[in-house]
């Protein structure tokens, strides 16, 4: 019997720690959550063609994601500024590799002149095409001019009742008319959010490189 009661006992003890208890609140949130492995090349490849240039960015080129719960009640979702640099860099060297060909196509065309003829007058000046096309981009900031490529939402949030919902403005969160709710989950340094509903109580996948659910990691 003794044997029998302290099996029942555990038993106990193992289902009251599966069971998911869910008591976050927006003081819970507060900070920076960060999600990884986000695929970049495509927007890579439309924020560069916005300025009508057009390449191929590797497929496993990867980004990351930052929600920023702030304490006076808005939530900024951007791409996180270390993955922001890594993508600038590579839209740097796609740029470089573009005006490369566009270059050699225009001095050829011009100048009659081929890429090894090209290549050798600017060898006698210890330079490549390369070389000197970085430098002139060096002029410019580009670092600012793609950074507004990248997309940044700002939104008001709040928790209720173990939802969080997110809405455009702090008037349409008191009347609760919500552009989204998804149920938050808090283990540790991991923030889980799940089970998301549009404005019209639809279930929501998600939009552009953002799914849900999400896994999200504090930062």
């Amino acid at each position: 019997m003794k044997k029998i009661i302290q099996g029942l006992f555990l038993c106990i003890i193992i289902a009251l720690i599966l069971i998911p208890v869910n008591t976050v609140t927006e003081k819970d949130l507060h900070g920076s959550w960060v999600i990884k492995n986000i695929p970049a090349a495509e927007m890579i490849e439309q924020t560069l063609a916005s300025g009508n240039i057009y390449c191929d960015i590797d497929d496993d080129l990867q980004m990351s994601y930052e929600f920023c719960y702030q304490e006076d009640g808005t939530v900024i979702i951007k791409v996180e500024e270390n993955s922001a640099r890594e993508l600038i860099a590579t839209m740097n060297e796609a740029l470089v590799d573009y005006l490369t060909e566009y270059a050699y196509t225009m001095l050829s065309e011009t100048d009659g002149l081929s890429r090894e003829e090209i290549d050798a007058a600017l060898a006698i000046q210890g330079l490549t095409i390369g070389d000197l096309l970085t430098a002139v981009l060096e002029q410019y900031d580009t670092e600012s001019l793609f950074s507004s490529g990248f997309p940044v939402i700002t939104q008001y949030y709040c928790v209720k009742d173990g939802i969080l919902g997110y809405a455009n403005s702090s008037e349409d969160l008191e009347a609760g008319n919500f552009t989204m709710t998804v149920t938050p989950t808090v283990i540790g340094d991991t923030l889980v959010l799940s089970d998301a509903y549009d404005g019209e109580g639809n279930p929501f996948e998600g939009s552009g490189v953002i799914k849900y659910p999400l896994t999200l990691t504090g930062k």
